[in-house]
């Protein structure tokens, strides 16, 4: 949806939009060089970094994608209609790779909340709301690698492996029926 952003979806730490308020004393959780790094070192602690969407008033009620690049997972991740809720998408691990999850907020404001409670650090490099249209997802093989592929299914993940490629996971996200969330993850 092209009115609702988020702001500063490049992790360049400008701005101040991304907020690591409930971070757990000993942990860390930046935004900075295109990079957002949660390091939740402390045992039992937590690294988060969130951020309010503004939902335009034509989008309400609209679904949305959220396109997420983590480059070292899991997270964990949420959006709901106030801060710490998971109603718009549910609570959900995420693993590194590229995803696209798709929620539909009833109002004027989303929250989006991105955790790690991993003592090892979690880096991401984007997050942003998909435009409108065809959802692609980028993978690492070519069309000289399809002869080689070789594929295995598991309700909502595909398994996928090709000669001299690293192995891959499709997962397909959400609530059924009518999931209509989708991963390309390690």
């Amino acid at each position: 949806s092209p009115e609702t952003v988020v702001l500063d979806p490049n992790m360049s730490g400008s701005g101040s939009h991304w907020t690591a308020s409930d971070t757990t004393a000993g942990c860390a959780a930046t935004v900075t060089g295109g990079v957002a790094t949660l390091t939740a070192t402390a045992r039992g602690g937590l690294s988060r970094i969130k951020q309010t969407l503004t939902i335009a008033g034509g989008d309400q009620n609209k679904e949305h994608g959220l396109r997420v690049v983590v480059t070292n997972g899991p997270v964990t991740i949420r959006v709901g209609s106030a801060a710490g809720l998971s109603d718009y998408l549910s609570q959900t691990v995420i693993d590194t790779g590229t995803h696209s999850l798709a929620f539909t907020p009833a109002g004027a404001s989303a929250f989006l909340q991105i955790d790690s409670t991993d003592t090892w650090i979690k880096t991401l490099t984007a997050v942003s709301i998909e435009a409108a249209g065809v959802l692609t997802l980028p993978t690492p093989w070519l069309l000289a690698d399809l002869p080689n592929a070789r594929w295995a299914q598991s309700k909502d993940v595909v398994y996928v492996a090709s000669y001299g490629k690293q192995q891959y996971k499709i997962e397909r996200r959400g609530v059924r029926p009518g999931a209509r969330g989708w991963s390309v993850v390690l």
